[in-house]
């Protein structure tokens, strides 16, 4: 019988599967009867034994917290008869405190009294005088009695007298009349002592139970173990502990792992007078004992009706998968089966009959879909063959499970390399390119770009594009990808990028602004000149925006908006246009430029590209029309100079023809006329001197100055430069203050400064003209490298005009800078005067605020020129300096001529003239061995001085030659009529000038040889 049921009954076969499954659900019936039974007995059980627990804990508590309260009334009440008597003196308060027989009898741990900074005061019973005034100040009932002004019950603590056992103390403080704590009393009681808690330590629950009382900082206060007595239970060792004094939760528990690793059903139960809780724990192999038998009935009855059920679905198991035998049998042999004789019959009408009817339908179309497979597969092989991608197929573990053997040509591998090899693709790919491989999201459609090395060793630049591969269910089976040779388009790629990032630095590096836009008047090249031009940010994001959108990057929107409307213009008129364009840029300038626009048109006649190069010119045009002052400044300077020239000639004959004539006169009155003949003509030579330095054609002259007679004698002039609305306050220092400078230049540089000064007061003011002397130490030279320690003349010009801000002040000097409107200032004024000021090693300061005005200083080197010496030079020019010799003199002038012949035969020197320099050169020939001297006017007719000289020098080089002229020295080198090194007197010149220049040439040197 046995044998029969057991027949078929293989592991994985459906008949084991069924029986196994059927036994199962049987096992689990009967076991969860059984397990339903044993938990409702036992859970009566717990509850009966947990609710009796609760019940003793409960009176057990409440009977504690009466205790407790009950010994810390009587302590406070004996607390109020502690009087300020007995207080104040230790031995009155050590016989009151022993006299206490009602607290010793309660408190068997000591009686204390403290003072209110928690110092013992005294103790019973009184152990040694070395304890008064220990401080306690750190107990925690010292200090939570003194800050509730409260009776306090502290947690417990090992006391250090000699019994060591765990204490809790009583505290109550000692009030005065105010409220303040004058004393506390306090009593200390032995948990484990004849008045604690040795009642509860000793109390058992069942035979295996205990009692367990906690303090709310986790000490153990009661424990049946004696050495776990006041053990601190570390968070996570006691996990009702935990959860009790967490949450201060009251109740009973189950504990899995107790004490000694055993189960408790554990009942808690906290303390109303002190947050201490008891816990009571009843072994759950005391609870579980009544419960055992019934186990063991419940355990036997399992047994007899799990083996009944087994035989029962042995033979059901045969009886129904009979026909699922049968249909296995015929499958197995389906494949020596042919066309009809594939077909399962069966007449049943239970799931087999219905399996067959699907497993005949499945044949017909397995035969359809082989047909179409072996289709497909050809036309498959066809276009991985022919195709120029690689494609491959990978599965969800990252399985190779196809690639094309186009592979070969791709990488250098074959399609079986590379099934022999899984990660062969992983390694062609190059070190930097492999993060971008691992990192793509393989089978999501998108496209990563990598690298790969050739088996050749050959760099090819690869595109992967892949997709999921999804079965019938829209399950994902895997990725399809595509691996596609972009090299040369890469290649290219990388090239168009160089070239295009080489012509950016081009263009950025040109000196003028250059713009691409498209025919819709989009940006799409822009150097850096453009970028700062409109005040742009260098990062500016511009590619195919229009002038109108940029605009909003820009503080200068509106002049790009402008600018907009001009292109038309170039549009229209289809060719190069150039013209000139004004805006203030980004510096706040308003600038020039030179605009070049060039259309770039479609074959079809649309517009393409607008190019728009721009050049700034601002400079260009500024120096353009500097350079057309200056030459008209030149024009004037050449009249000048051309005026001077002859005009010095004629003033040169008047004051030789005075000079005489004031010699030869002896009445006093005449005398008193040529002296206002010479005066006059020096005015005017000195008005010669102005008109050539206007056109800065004077050479310097210095002389011996007093600077208050300069300032003095140019007023009247000054007075006419100046407005009426301006008053001039002219201030001069109380002495003479000497000089050695050129009046001219002098002169020159009070007109500047003043015209200055009258340019920044336009609607009126005050001009201050002071001098005076000063001192500059070695302090004052440090601080300005351009000064030197030593005495100065001070000429100060100062103005109430609008004033200078720190920007223009450091460029007030500079060439060519003005504030001016254009074409109204050269700026050159005060760059001439700071010339001439270090031309007499002297030096320049300004100061000036906005809307204050304007102060220039002027320190020039004191002459320590004696007044002695002075006088006796102005002695000598009275008179003549006699000489002889023989001097030729040329000169085209006849009046100059007349003249120095009368200076100099009165003076006693023979003189030949000439009228040219041929002549000059004739007569020299004829009398070489008697001349002495040569006296040439520089510009001649025929032969000018310069020829004349070197035709002389070239056949008697030591001869010694003195040059005239009514031109400078400077210009007449610059035409090259005047050589370098020789004497030189500019005319119109005084006969005492030029008698000393010969006396000098003549007497105080040796004679030619």
């Amino acid at each position: 019988m046995k044998c029969r049921l057991c027949k078929g009954l293989r592991p994985g076969s459906i008949r084991f599967k069924l029986v196994c499954g059927m036994l199962v659900f049987w096992m689990a019936f009967i076991l969860l009867s059984a397990v339903i039974g044993f938990y409702v007995v036992k859970t009566s059980n717990e509850e009966l034994i947990a609710q009796k627990q609760a019940e003793t804990v409960s009176v057990l508590a409440d009977e504690l917290d009466m205790r407790l309260a009950m010994m810390h009334d009587l302590l406070v009440a004996e607390a109020k008869g502690l009087t300020k008597d007995i207080l104040s003196d230790t031995q009155k308060a050590q016989e009151w405190l022993n006299g206490q027989h009602g607290l010793h009898s309660v408190f068997d741990n000591h009686l204390f009294i403290f003072t209110p900074d928690g110092r013992l005061f005294v103790e019973s019973p009184f152990i040694s005088m070395e304890r008064r005034g220990m401080d306690f100040s750190f107990r925690e009932y010292i200090q939570k009695t003194l800050e509730l002004k409260a009776p306090y019950l502290s947690n417990p603590y090992i006391t250090s007298q000699a019994h060591k056992s765990p204490v809790v103390m009583f505290s109550a403080p000692v009030l005065d009349e105010h409220g303040g704590i004058t004393a506390i009393l306090a009593a200390s009681l032995n948990l484990f002592g004849q008045n604690g808690l040795t009642h509860i330590r000793d109390m058992k629950i069942g035979q295996h139970g205990f009692m367990v009382m906690l303090s709310t900082d986790r000490r153990i206060i009661v424990h049946s173990n004696q050495a776990r007595i006041y053990t601190y239970i570390e968070p996570g060792t006691f996990p009702i502990a935990d959860r009790v004094l967490k949450e201060h939760f009251e109740g009973t528990l189950y504990e899995q792992k107790g004490h000694n690793n055993a189960a408790y059903l554990v009942t808690v139960k906290w303390l109303k007078y002190k947050d201490w809780v008891i816990m009571a724990h009843s072994a759950m192999k005391d609870v579980e004992q009544p419960i055992e038998k019934y186990q063991q009935f419940i355990l036997l009855c399992s047994v007899v009706v799990l083996l009944t059920g087994i035989v029962f679905i042995l033979w059901l198991a045969n009886r129904s998968l009979e026909p699922l035998e049968a249909f296995a049998a015929h499958i197995r042999g389906l494949m020596w089966q042919k066309e009809k004789d594939r077909y399962f019959h069966y007449t049943g009408r239970d799931e087999i009959q219905e399996v067959s009817g699907a497993f005949n339908a499945l044949i017909q179309e397995l035969d359809v879909r082989y047909d179409e497979l072996r289709k497909n597969r050809e036309v498959f092989k066809a276009l991985t063959l022919f195709s120029t991608d690689v494609i491959f197929w990978r599965g969800m573990n990252d399985e190779l499970i196809y690639i094309s053997p186009n592979c070969l040509a791709l990488t250098g591998y074959t399609d079986a390399e590379f099934h022999e090899h899984a990660g062969l693709l992983e390694e062609l790919i190059l070190p930097e390119d492999t993060q971008l491989w691992t990192k793509h999201a393989h089978g999501r459609g998108e496209a990563v770009v990598f690298r790969i090395r050739h088996r050749t060793g050959r760099i090819l630049w690869l595109r992967h594009e892949c997709a999921t591969i999804l079965n019938e269910q829209g399950d994902a089976i895997g990725y399809r990808g595509n691996l596609i040779d972009i090299t040369l388009q890469k290649l290219t790629e990388l090239e168009l990028a160089e070239q295009k990032d080489l012509l950016k630095h081009l263009i950025d590096a040109l000196p003028v602004g250059v713009c691409l836009k498209n025919g819709r008047d989009r940006w799409l090249v822009a150097n850096k000149q453009v970028l700062e031009m409109f005040g742009l940010p260098a990062d500016l994001d511009y590619f195919q925006k229009d002038e109108a959108e940029i605009a909003a990057f820009s503080a200068k929107g509106e002049v790009l908006l402008q600018l907009k409307s001009l292109n038309e213009a170039a549009w229209q008129c289809k060719g190069l246009q150039r013209g000139y364009e004004e805006f203030v840029t980004s510096d706040g300038v308003k600038r020039t430029f030179d605009v070049f626009k060039v259309p770039v048109f479609n074959e079809d006649g649309s517009r393409k590209y607008l190019i728009v190069v721009s050049v700034d010119v601002t400079d260009l045009k500024q120096t353009e029309e500097r350079l057309r002052q200056a030459q008209k400044m030149e024009s004037v300077g050449q009249l000048a100079g051309g005026i001077a020239h002859d005009f010095n000639n004629i003033l040169m004959a008047m004051q030789g023809y005075a000079e005489l004539l004031k010699m030869r006169l002896t009445d006093s009155n005449l005398i008193k006329f040529v002296d206002h003949i010479l005066k006059g003509s020096e005015r005017a030579a000195q008005l010669v001197r102005h008109l050539l330095a206007f056109g800065r054609r004077q050479m310097l002259k210095l002389e011996h100055l007093n600077m208050n007679d300069v300032v003095t004698d140019i007023k009247p002039l000054l007075n006419k430069t100046i407005r009426d609305d301006i008053e001039m306050k002219i201030h001069l220092f109380d002495s003479r203050l000497p000089v050695y400078a050129d009046r001219v230049q002098l002169e020159q540089v009070l007109i500047n400064l003043l015209a200055n000064a009258r340019d920044a007061m336009p609607t009126g003011g005050s001009l201050f003209i002071e001098t005076g002397l000063v001192q500059i130490d070695s302090a004052y030279a440090q601080r300005y490298p351009d000064t030197k320690p030593g005495d100065y003349v001070l000429l100060s010009i100062s103005d109430t005009g609008c004033g200078m801000d720190d920007k223009i002040k450091a460029h007030v000097f500079d060439p060519f800078f003005t504030t001016k409107e254009f074409g109204k200032g050269t700026g050159l004024g005060l760059a001439i005067v700071q010339g001439i000021v270090a031309q007499h090693k002297g030096f320049i300061t300004v100061y000036s605020e906005t809307g204050v005005g304007t102060t220039f200083k002027i320190y020039l080197p004191l002459d320590k020129v004696s007044e002695d010496s002075t006088k006796q030079e102005a002695q000598k020019k009275q008179e003549f300096l006699k000489g002889k010799g023989v001097i030729l003199l040329a000169d085209d002038e006849e009046m100059v001529r007349d003249i120095a012949l009368s200076v100099l035969k009165e003076a006693g020197y023979e003189v030949l003239t000439a009228k040219d320099g041929e002549e000059a050169v004739s007569l020299f020939e004829a009398n070489a061995d008697r001349v002495d001297l040569l006296i040439l006017d520089v510009l001649m007719p025929r032969k000018n001085g310069r020829a004349a000289y070197e035709a002389i020098k070239a056949r008697h080089p030591n001869i010694k030659a003195v040059f005239l002229s009514g031109y400078s020295e400077e210009l007449l080198k610059e035409q090259g009529t005047f050589l370098n090194g020789c004497d030189f007197i500019s005319k119109p010149i005084s006969p005492h000038v030029l008698l000393e220049k010969i006396h000098g040439l003549l007497v105080t040197s040796p004679k030619k040889g």
